[in-house]
């Protein structure tokens, strides 16, 4: 019978699993401001049940905040924003605690910046360039996720800023079955020869599962080809494949019978075939310098990750572990579930040789042994081919330093016939630089006519700072400037949506976020990632 909190969080359960909920529930978020963008990406991690948040925001009600932010009503006005807006988030999830400081961010860093280190993510709207740097400078620190954000009219910008985030379980959604018929391990080896396919019944021979007709056939035509005909190739594969369709059993007429187990063969032959190697991402893990030099002070992603590198580089002959699954397919249960248990018992196999990695490593660290669990390290070696990292540009380098340069440059001389979003990119910095000047964001306070050439200065400024040649078309510049600095529901909703999304796979390790920035064109109805 399943808990009213299973009850409850159903769907988002089927996702994340138990243990990814647990990680929300045991979060603590600051989000900066209570603009429109920022009480819409804080409904959104409320409802699934984060555990604890706190909204920072020194600025009270106003008349024309209740036409564009649901969180705040007519008896607001006057109050804090913060406290006003959290009051309500909170009725939307009783399992929820809601904080709220009234202070401004500038007094936090001054005089007191080790507020911000007791957050597990810190999302930012709204907020001014000089702060953010501040901000952001402080967070690595501490190696806390920051998530910028911002919006003007119809156009929304997000930047990541994580110096070191690790994942386990990034759900690929081009993952492989791991089979591992080109190179079977021993128990694999000796349940194939325990098969004999010639011996069998009509109804048995027709729920053989898949991967045994395929180990069973690849052995009969290297048998009679020759080693060379080793299916390597799409040519090679498809002369097995005919090869194996032969195998079926014949009718009393001598035509071949429709067996579904072996047409799913078949169709299976072009992957189940390929030889497992480890996937470019896992190898960035893998040659990570945090993974090849191990401290006391390494998480227990990297601990894991060394034990891993040495099963692969010893044991595992150039081989992760043994996923240890193996998918639906057209069989009997018995033969299923026998099948199934030899994929198991590997993977427990492997996985115990991980874990003695493991203890070894920790005493080395004078670390106690039980630090990480066999658990644990059984789940890690499942997900191995799933390990990612993400360490982002730091804002500084990308804001100050110009790294990013080479990229911009590209991306707006290629955006001739299809303008890249990258120019909103680029607006978006401009502006904040204006406002740095002016006190407030181009167009605001119906200054559009006024403010456009001192925008469109800072925004030629911006290119300089950046070493980039390139120029952004002044109809583009205009259409910005008239936005006016407005926080338009529809935007702040679709952004908040985008940025709530990230914050949730920061919170439980899972699924990969971007890298590292995004760029949403309301106009235009797309959504663009650029690598910073």
């Amino acid at each position: 019978m399943a808990t009213k909190k299973q009850q409850k969080y159903d769907r988002q359960l089927r996702l994340w699993g138990d243990h990814g909920q647990a990680r929300l529930e045991g979060a603590h978020v600051g989000i900066i401001g209570a603009s429109p963008l920022g009480t819409e990406i804080l409904k959104n991690l409320v409802l699934p049940g984060v555990g604890q948040f706190t909204l920072i925001d020194s600025a009270t009600v106003a008349a024309q905040d209740l036409g564009n932010n649901f969180f705040f009503e007519t008896e607001d006005i006057g109050k804090n924003r913060a406290k006003a807006a959290t009051a309500l988030l909170c009725e939307m999830n009783p399992d929820v605690i809601g904080n709220y400081n009234d202070k401004d961010v500038e007094t936090l860093l001054d005089d007191d910046p080790v507020f911000f280190q007791h957050f597990t993510v810190v999302v930012a709207t709204q907020l001014k360039e000089s702060l953010l740097l501040r901000l952001a400078t402080l967070l690595a620190q501490y190696n806390i996720p920051l998530l910028a954000s911002s919006i003007n009219g119809m156009m929304g910008y997000l930047r990541l800023v994580v110096k070191d985030h690790t994942i386990v379980e990034s759900h690929p959604h081009d993952q492989l079955n791991d089979l591992r018929l080109a190179a079977p391990f021993e128990e694999l080896t000796q349940h194939i020869a325990s098969i004999d396919l010639d011996t069998m019944t009509p109804k048995e021979h027709s729920h053989v599962p898949y991967p045994i007709i395929i180990a069973k056939c690849l052995e009969k035509y290297i048998a009679t080809e020759g080693e060379a005909a080793m299916p390597k190739d799409s040519k090679s594969k498809r002369l097995f494949k005919k090869y194996l369709m032969t195998q079926r059993l014949q009718t009393e007429e001598g035509a071949l019978k429709d067996e579904p187990n072996f047409s799913e063969a078949a169709k299976e032959i072009n992957t189940a075939l390929n030889k497992p190697r480890i996937p470019d991402d896992v190898q960035e893990v893998l040659s990570d310098p945090k993974c090849t030099t191990l401290t006391k002070d390494s998480s227990d992603f990297w601990i894991m990750a060394h034990a891993l590198k040495k099963f692969v580089e010893n044991q595992g002959q150039g081989m992760l572990p043994v996923r240890g699954t193996i998918p639906d397919m057209h069989s009997d249960s018995d033969s299923y579930i026998q099948l199934q248990q030899v994929y198991r018992n590997a993977a427990a196999r492997d996985a115990a040789v991980v874990m003695g990695i493991v203890e070894e490593l920790l005493v080395s660290l004078c670390e106690p042994e039980s630090r990480i669990s066999k658990d644990t390290v059984t789940e890690f070696c499942k997900k191995a081919s799933e390990l990612r990292m993400v360490s982002t540009t730091l804002l500084e380098d990308e804001y100050i330093k110009g790294a990013s340069a080479a990229v911009i440059e590209s991306e707006l001389e290629a955006g001739e016939e299809m303008q890249s979003d990258m120019v909103w990119y680029i607006l978006f910095r401009a502006a904040n630089k204006f406002a740095a000047t002016h006190g407030h964001f181009p167009g605001a306070f119906e200054k559009f006519e006024e403010d456009i050439p001192h925008y469109s200065q800072a925004v030629a400024t911006v290119l300089s700072d950046l070493g980039v040649s390139a120029t952004i078309d002044s109809d583009l510049i205009c259409e910005f400037c008239r936005f006016g600095g407005s926080q338009l529901h529809s935007t702040a909703a679709y952004v908040a949506g985008v940025a709530s999304q990230e914050v949730v796979k920061l919170l439980t390790q899972q699924y990969v976020p971007f890298n590292n920035t995004l760029i949403y064109n309301g106009v235009r109805g797309s959504v663009s990632t650029f690598k910073l």
